[in-house]
């Protein structure tokens, strides 16, 4: 996102409507390692359950 990789598995919407520069790039494999840290998992509006 504008020019620096992003390996979050989610978009804010503020990060979009501030304009901003997508580029998609895709290989022919998937990219196992991105997206493993808990800062790159959608946060949860829900209550946890118990």
């Amino acid at each position: 996102m504008n020019g620096k990789n992003y390996t979050a598995h989610y978009f804010r919407q503020s990060d979009i409507t501030n304009v901003c520069t997508l580029k998609f790039e895709m290989g022919s494999n998937p990219a196992k390692e991105k997206g493993l840290t808990a800062a790159d998992k959608p946060f949860s509006l829900s209550a946890a359950s118990k």
